[in-house]
């Protein structure tokens, strides 16, 4: 309880100082155009789905653990999960600034596509090495984060989570190539399309399997749903073959 005060308290201090400074912009109410202003609260609406969405993929997991196991496999769980939040973290602040690039990119498809390819190879140069690190030094990165030897099971997920960053760095940039588009309604049915397999191949492995390595696993083909699903809205609405096309020039720029 003390942590939902801590976040309204928060909340409403940020919403407080947002409108103090609106207050200072001169808008002239008949100088705004209803056609944008529409298209504006529309991407809003979709783009706050999409994080809505996001926040439930994110805890669903940690919740359906709990629910069939307890609150110990919670634990082991989350004790390699949050390894995932140091990669997170990098790639939001890439993403935020990302999005008003590929925004200027919008009307040249071709351009955008590069765009994207040499930002994922480089995402991908970036973390390889930290993720091979903790892929084979896993049993000795859990001991250090959980400073015992209880957690030792988390060591096997930690390793299925190593591969699933790869697949995260692809469907994150896919979404914001997406919002750049003015496609944020389709960004949202991608993140829908996610959700919606993590929870059934949730519900799959721990009840029939009992398994928190099906669990990670999942995360993985949830990833690649939404990669793929985030590549055929991209080609339906722009007509570009955008995996197909480009994904040899990401492999050549890590290459480089």
């Amino acid at each position: 309880e003390y942590l939902v005060i801590a976040q309204f308290t928060g909340y409403t201090i940020s919403a407080l100082i947002g409108v103090f400074y609106i207050r200072k912009i001169k808008l002239v109410p008949a100088l705004i155009k209803r056609s944008h202003l529409a298209y504006f609260l529309s991407y809003g609406k979709f783009t706050s789905g999409s994080m809505i969405m996001g926040s439930l993929l994110r805890n669903a997991d940690i919740f359906m653990i709990d629910a069939f196991l307890g609150k110990g496999a919670v634990a082991i769980y989350s004790a390699a999960q949050k390894t995932v939040e140091i990669f997170e973290v990098a790639l939001r602040g890439v993403a935020s600034h990302a999005l008003p690039e590929f925004c200027k990119c919008a009307d040249d498809i071709h351009l955008l596509a590069k765009k994207y390819s040499r930002l994922v190879g480089l995402l991908m140069a970036f973390f390889l090495p930290v993720a091979l690190i903790m892929f084979i030094f896993s049993d000795q990165v859990i001991h250090l984060l959980s400073g015992s030897v209880a957690y030792s099971q988390a060591a096997v997920l930690l390793r299925i989570f190593m591969v699933y960053v790869f697949f995260l760095v692809i469907d994150r940039m896919t979404g914001v190539t997406l919002e750049a588009l003015g496609l944020a309604h389709y960004n949202l049915y991608k993140t829908s399309l996610l959700v919606i397999v993590n929870i059934t191949g949730n519900a799959m492995a721990l009840y029939f399997f009992h398994s928190l390595e099906g669990v990670a696993a999942v995360s993985i083909a949830a990833a690649l749903t939404g990669i793929t699903s985030g590549f055929y809205f991209i080609a339906s609405r722009t007509g570009l073959g955008f995996f197909k096309q480009n994904i040899r020039t990401g492999f050549n720029f890590v290459l480089k």
